[in-house]
């Protein structure tokens, strides 16, 4: 494509206004121009029949050819190509730590304010609970319904319905491992909030068959979307009566046990694999970093 630009046409009597104006501005011009005029000699020339000095309205600057504009549009492409997956990445880890960061707020100032009503958490009704497994379900919620309901914006409870699939789903672990999100049938109490994070409470199981104490929080920040893997939308938390307070699983560990244990931020083969890397984010200051297995 070319830029092309028109010149106006020159009538004769312009022409010798011009003229004109070199005789009065002569130390201004070229010098082969005043002995042209001297001589009486018009400065321009017209063909016969002429009245006007027709300048070309062609006048037009170079451009790209179109294989020039295909190889730039090419390396425009491979560019792109190379650098969006990474714009793309770090984008969602943004977002991903922006929202865990919220959840954890909303839930840490929920228990807050629920102990200016209550009193502090370590005596609360659930503390030091003995429970047996069916006991479970009713216990988590009550403390739902009675602690966290006042302070959060629910907008569905799933516990109790079997059938409701949207707080009951499997998930992964960072090493592919699948896991049930549970069911409303045993130590499970889920509901959504209104930005459409799911929340799912479990009890402390001490290996014995009774249930308490401490309440494993396991939040999934885009619901049932994918790719519900742990450290990638799904975290764990941890309600902790002796400190209360929730925290990321984890908190307390070094950070080679955060990134690398049975349960960190990794993709070993373990079922566990994922559990602290909320946990991970929240020791390096909210921010997932290059060792992070994003």
């Amino acid at each position: 494509m070319t830029d092309c630009f028109n010149i106006p046409s020159l009538s004769w009597e312009r022409m010798s206004e011009g003229q004109e104006r070199v005789n009065r501005n002569s130390s201004l011009i070229p010098s082969h121009i005043p002995s042209l005029i001297r001589e009486g000699k018009p400065v321009f020339t017209l063909s016969e029949g002429a009245t006007h000095v027709a300048l070309s309205n062609s006048q037009c600057k170079s451009a790209f050819t179109l294989a020039e504009v295909l190889i730039t549009l090419g390396i425009i492409g491979v560019v792109a190509a190379m650098t969006m997956p990474s714009l793309i990445a770090n984008y969602q880890k943004k977002q991903t730590v922006t929202q865990l960061k919220r959840t954890y707020s909303i839930l840490s100032q929920a228990l807050v304010a629920a102990q200016q009503e209550y009193g502090d958490m370590s005596g609360w009704e659930y503390s030091g609970m003995n429970l047996e497994a069916d006991e479970t379900n009713d216990a988590l919620n009550n403390f739902v319904q009675k602690y966290l309901e006042p302070h959060i914006k629910i907008i569905e409870y799933c516990y109790g319905d079997s059938s409701n699939k949207s707080c009951f789903y499997k998930y992964y672990s960072r090493g592919g491992v699948g896991l049930s999100s549970g069911s409303p049938t045993s130590n499970v109490a889920s509901f959504i909030m209104n930005d459409g994070v799911v929340v799912r409470l479990e009890f402390n199981n001490d290996g014995s068959g009774k249930f308490g104490g401490a309440i494993f929080v396991k939040v999934d920040l885009n619901g049932k979307k994918q790719p519900n893997m742990l450290g990638k939308d799904r975290f764990d938390m941890v309600i902790e009566p002796n400190t209360s307070k929730i925290e990321m699983f984890g908190i307390g560990q070094t950070r080679e046990n955060l990134l690398n244990s049975d349960r960190g931020c990794n993709t070993n083969s373990s079922a566990h694999a994922g559990e602290y890397c909320g946990g991970l984010i929240q020791y390096d200051s909210w921010e997932i970093k290059k060792d992070y297995p994003w």
